[in-house]
């Protein structure tokens, strides 16, 4: 495999580290003898600390795990008060009131060498629409309510210290709980939900962001067991002669603490995607990973008492890089026997492509096998290349004659990345000779119309729009107008995102149809549907029903570079037998690019040099 189709691949895939450092420190303050002031403040590299709950994307801002806390000492266990921030995401700031924990101290259990340690903490949070307040500012009567949570969490730990010389091992194995109450006594209201759809952002368009909320806001309940080992010294340093009474010390300690700490955290029982916010107990997609940390700790001494005044502490977490489930199947280069076919069947499915999908290429694989008699691993995934190919079917390009005139009438659902879309194709078309104009049909989001202009600056291309609310038939009527008598050949039009199952809004897409073949008829017109790889199978129910209503010709799919499988694209093409021109991996102007099968199909399967990382 050459260098330059290796990269052409991983376009399509995800990169997550597989290490991070961490650098916290934290201070102890003793105001009585039993009554403590503790901070901590951490700084941490890991930019996918936080998942956002509504959009089910991850937040681009590390979440520390900054508090302060009031703790009260008592012979066996620990009560305290404590706060930490506010947790901000794109779409929503979540406070967190003062919170209450209990820890209880190591104890030896009877007079064996095991130890349990355990606590107990509960949390009270509060979400408030922020970016979205904002954004509906202009909206009358449009106030969003807010909405809130319980939480509790409890872990339990034993513990096996094995001491030597200079060396402390620590085998430990424990069980951690995290419940949540409902986020809200009823569904959430059709009124927020409108307000919602119709929110301005100008960054992203709302719309799917509730793709994923459990509109009981129901309560959930999930454990995590956890299992590793520990293995640390200890070098000190004491300064006999520092004394003051006045801080009731009469000596200065350094500990030097290097450790290796290892961690494997099954999976949970509760999917966190679908839990109110996550913190750090829920990071649960680092299941198997090495910590390698430093230590340093200041303590004081008043006579045989030593506390903490002082830490800092910075790790290093290098994570084992697993495999994907196709990647495990082709590692056992065996042959597949039914479990192991029914367990790529499952892959399939959990890839997006659907039941649909997945069922059609299972009996073809199993067809294959039935006649050549040929199960290996090779065979199975060359079979299952072959048929994810055959659904998707050959490469077809968005291909425009120079000067053709060709009206490009843009649909989807809100927040697939219309806008973002048009503006690429306007640079890419620019690039190719054509003369373009722009219209913002989407009236509905004025930031839509502001996004727009701010392509057609950047492009030098004319933007054709009215006011926020117009009527987005009387826009296409001006742009196809202007697009004459201008002479640009090709039109692009934004339209408003809208739900599959507003008829109302569908019927407005029939109607602006029925202009363009009114007041352009001798130009070519393209419906392409815009949809998201992070929708999963509601980008079927979609495409189903834009076909029925506006006559799709073509296929968009964006979010290629996101957290997403992609399958759901099979899925698609296979639901409607469309074409699928262009896929979106990023930001940039010419991130847009050609759809292409085959790299598409590789990027979901082994490298052809073993198992990969897709």
């Amino acid at each position: 495999m050459d260098t330059n189709q290796s990269d052409d691949y991983d376009k399509y895939r995800i990169r997550v580290p597989h290490y991070r450092y961490d650098f916290r420190i934290s201070n102890v303050t003793h105001i009585t003898p039993r009554l403590d002031f503790r901070g901590a403040f951490e700084a941490m590299s890991d930019p996918y600390f936080t998942r956002d709950f509504f959009s089910g994307l991850y937040s681009s801002n590390p979440q520390p795990a900054t508090y302060a806390s009031l703790e009260q000492q008592f012979d066996h266990f620990s009560a305290s008060l404590y706060v930490r921030p506010k947790v901000n995401s794109f779409y929503s700031t979540v406070e967190r009131l003062p919170g209450f924990r209990l820890d209880v101290h190591r104890q030896q259990i009877l007079n064996t060498n095991f130890y349990y340690q355990g606590d107990l903490s509960t949390d009270y949070l509060k979400m408030d629409w922020v970016k979205f307040d904002y954004d509906t500012k202009n909206l009358p009567n449009q106030k969003l309510k807010n909405y809130s949570s319980f939480r509790l969490d409890t872990t339990h730990f034993l513990y096996f210290p094995l001491r030597f010389d200079w060396l402390t091992l620590v085998p430990r194995a424990g069980l951690k709980l995290t419940a949540y109450s409902n986020t809200s006594k009823k569904k959430v209201s059709s009124q927020d939900l409108a307000t919602l759809f119709q929110a301005a952002n100008l960054q992203n368009t709302t719309g799917m962001i509730l793709n994923n909320y459990d509109d009981k806001g129901g309560a959930k309940l999930r454990f995590a067991g956890e299992i590793g080992f520990e293995a640390s010294t200890k070098i000190y340093n004491s300064w006999q002669n520092v004394r003051s009474s006045f801080l009731a010390l009469d000596g200065l300690r350094h500990v030097i603490r290097p450790y290796i700490n290892y961690t494997l955290i099954p999976k949970p029982t509760v999917d966190r995607d679908h839990l109110y916010y996550f913190d750090d107990i829920d990071r649960i997609d680092e299941q198997n990973f090495v910590r390698l940390g430093l230590e340093n700790r200041l303590q004081t001494r008043n006579g045989n008492i030593i506390r903490e005044y002082l830490s800092m502490e910075n790790y290093w977490d290098l994570h084992a890089k697993e495999q994907d489930g196709f990647n495990r199947i082709a590692a056992t280069m065996g042959l597949f026997d039914d479990e192991m076919l029914d367990d790529l069947e499952a892959l399939l499915i959990q890839a997006d492509l659907g039941v649909n999908a997945a069922t059609t290429v299972m009996d073809q694989i199993r067809e294959q096998i039935r006649k050549t008699g040929d199960a290996s691993s090779e065979a199975v995934l060359n079979h299952l290349r072959e048929s994810l190919l055959q659904i998707i079917g050959p490469q077809m390009k968005l291909e425009l004659r120079p000067g053709e005139p060709v009206v490009l009438l843009l649909v989807g659902v809100n927040g697939t990345g219309k806008t973002t879309t048009a503006g690429k194709l306007c640079a890419r078309l620019n690039q190719e000779g054509h003369s373009v104009i722009l219209g913002a049909a989407d009236t509905f989001r004025a930031a839509a119309i502001e996004q727009l202009k701010a392509w057609g600056e950047r492009t030098h291309t004319p933007v054709i729009a009215q006011q926020p609310g117009s009527d987005p038939a009387a826009v296409v009527f001006d742009t196809l107008h202007a697009a004459k008598a201008r002479q640009a050949n090709v039109v692009i039009l934004d339209t408003a995102g809208r739900l599959h199952n507003k008829k109302n809004l569908m019927d407005e897409l029939a109607k602006i149809r029925r202009i363009i073949s009114r007041e352009m008829p001798e130009a070519r017109c393209e419906t392409l549907l815009v949809i998201d790889a992070t929708t999963g199978q509601n980008a079927v129910m979609q495409a189903r029903a834009f076909h029925e209503v506006t006559e799709v010709t073509g296929l968009i799919v964006t979010k290629l570079d996101g957290n997403a499988k992609g399958g759901v694209a099979v899925a698609v093409t296979q639901e409607t037998g469309l074409p699928l021109y262009l896929a979106g991996l990023g930001e940039k102007a010419d991130d847009l690019q050609d759809f292409d099968p085959s790299l598409f199909v590789e990027s979901l399967l082994p490298s052809s040099t073993g198992p990969g990382d897709a």
